[in-house]
C-alpha cells in the first residue's frame, strides 16, 4: 500500500493553540528532537560493541529496516504520511465517526500546516 501506520498522534485542545499561537509548532519541535535522540541512540547500541537489549537479531534487523525505508524510518510531519492522514479520513467517514469526508487540513492548525517535515 505504501501506507507505514502511524503510532501515535498528539492532540492539543483547540483553544489552547487559539491562546498559545506557538505551542504547536514548539511541541513539534521537540518531538522531532526526541524521537532523532532515539534514533541515534538505537543505532549506537545496534552496532556497538556487545548487543544491550539482549534482540538476537537486532543488527540486521535495524540493517534491515533502513534499506527499505531509509535512515529517518520514522517519519514526523504532514507531508511524509498525508497518505496515512488522507486514509484516516476517508476510514473515519466510512465508520460513520465523522459527519463527512474530513482533510487533512481539517486536522491541524494553520501553525503546523507550514511547518516544514523536519527539524
Amino acid at each position: 500500500t505504501g501506507a507505514f501506520p502511524i503510532m501515535h498522534t498528539v492532540v492539543i485542545k483547540k483553544s489552547i493553540v487559539e491562546e498559545n499561537p506557538d505551542l504547536a509548532p514548539k511541541l513539534f519541535s521537540a518531538l522531532c528532537k526526541g524521537r532523532n535522540i532515539a534514533l541515534a541512540n538505537l543505532k549506537e547500541i545496534a552496532n556497538g560493541p556487545g548487543n544491550r537489549l539482549s534482540i538476537p537479531w537486532l543488527q540486521a534487523e535495524l540493517a534491515e529496516t533502513r534499506r527499505v525505508m531509509g535512515d529517518n524510518y520514522w517519519w514526523y510531519g504532514i507531508e511524509h504520511n498525508r497518505k496515512e492522514l488522507e486514509n484516516m479520513c476517508r476510514y473515519s467517514q466510512e465508520q460513520y465517526l465523522s459527519d463527512g469526508l474530513l482533510t487533512v487540513e481539517d486536522m491541524f492548525t494553520a501553525s503546523t500546516l507550514e511547518l516544514p517535515d523536519e527539524f
